[in-house]
This record gives C-alpha cells, sequence and structure tokens, in this order.
C-alpha cells in the first residue's frame, strides 16, 4: 500500500555496500521504476568499485554528485540496514511526513521504519526482497534476477552459512531459471 500510494522514493543502504546491501536497492529501485515510480538510489559515497560488474550500478548515486534540495520523496526505502544512522548523511531526506520502509535481515535490527519488514531468519535482505517482490507481481528480469543471486550468494558464503536454508535454495532455483552465468558471478 506505501508502494502503491506514492510516487516519489529515495532507496539506500549502508555506507560501503556488500553485494546484499547494493542488489536489494538495485533490485528495489529497478521493481519501482518498472511500476511507474520515481525511484533515485542514494549511497553516502560511491559505490565501492569492486562492485561495478554488477548489472545497473550506474542507478547508484553518491550522495554529493546530487543536487539534493531537487529531491524530494515521499518515502525512504532502507534496505540492508540494521539501524539508521547506517545510512549516513542520506537520513537528511528523512524528515515529517516522509515514510521509511524498512527491509532487512540482521538481528540487531532497531525496527526504525515506519514499516519493517526485518526477517531475522532469512539469509540476506536479497532473499527477503525476492518474497516481497514476488508477492508484489515483479515482472522478474535477468537483471533483477542476477542482483538478487549476488546478494544471496555473499551473504551465505556461498550458500556454506548457518543461514543456508531449503528455503534459500528455492529461491536460487527461480533465479536460476534466468540462465544466470553463475561461475562468472563467483569469481567476480
Amino acid at each position: 500500500r506505501t508502494i502503491k500510494g506514492h510516487d516519489n522514493f529515495v532507496v539506500t543502504m549502508h555506507v560501503n555496500p556488500d553485494p546484499d546491501a547494493l542488489g536489494a536497492a538495485l533490485a528495489m529501485t529497478l521493481f519501482l521504476r518498472s511500476i511507474g515510480k520515481k525511484a533515485v538510489l542514494i549511497n553516502e559515497g560511491p559505490c565501492p568499485s569492486w562492485l561495478r560488474f554488477m548489472p545497473q550500478r550506474r542507478l547508484c548515486r553518491a550522495l554529493a554528485t546530487l543536487q539534493v534540495k531537487k529531491i524530494r520523496p515521499e518515502v525512504v526505502i532502507v534496505l540492508d540496514c540494521g539501524d539508521i544512522r547506517r545510512i549516513g548523511q542520506v537520513s537528511q531526506f528523512i524528515g515529517k511526513g516522509i515514510k521509511v520502509v524498512n527491509i532487512d535481515h540482521h538481528v540487531t535490527n532497531t525496527l526504525f521504519g515506519d514499516q519493517n519488514l526485518v526477517q531475522v531468519r532469512q539469509s540476506s535482505t536479497c532473499e527477503i526482497l525476492y518474497g516481497f517482490l514476488k508477492a508484489a507481481h515483479c515482472k522478474f528480469t535477468r537483471d533483477i534476477a542476477v542482483l538478487l543471486y549476488l546478494g544471496i550468494l555473499t551473504d551465505t558464503g556461498s550458500f556454506g552459512f548457518d543461514c543456508t536454508s531449503t528455503h534459500t535454495h528455492q529461491v536460487i532455483a527461480a533465479l536460476l531459471k534466468f540462465d544466470l552465468p553463475v561461475g562468472e558471478l563467483y569469481r567476480q
């Protein structure tokens, strides 16, 4: 309802993002734009150069490169962030009347959002986001599948961490239907 009822979004994640944070933020931005919403993905600093292989990475904008006064979100969506302070100066977009949506998997999450989709038993924010996007009738693309796959791959330690579940593998099986180059993604 929050997404349907609003048009202007800022999407963000923790500073110095990893593939789970960046993958989730990029996938959310792509989804919002695909349904006609205005969405800008902002990080406090530039996205790390080692993640330059991720599809659509150029959508991620460093705060310093933007004309902040021209960005007027109705909703700020925070991904993969257990504490609102971890978004750094992007927090300046959160003010009176601005809704905050918090999507995360960390057990330390402070439930800072007006709406909180925090599932600590999931392996990653990308695993949670897969379920959210599926429920929202997202038209999955190969880029979205790659982004979610990368987030899950890295946060599970290549499926070796205890957070890896049967559900994790079911999500991966659905993403692999997009003919992902898993060997190349693993090497990257």
